[in-house]
């Protein structure tokens, strides 16, 4: 999975999750427009 880390004002790390849109497959098995930026693989 990829994700962006960032620091918050105090300093404590926080990730977000980098997200593409849903091939078809995943759309129908999760019901989600969305799914995770996987690297070199493809749900």
């Amino acid at each position: 999975m990829r994700g962006l880390l960032v620091h918050d004002r105090k300093g404590t790390p926080v990730v977000f999750l980098i997200c593409q849109p849903a091939t078809r497959y995943y759309q129908v098995t999760t019901r989600s427009d969305w799914m995770p930026a996987l690297v070199g693989e493809v749900i």
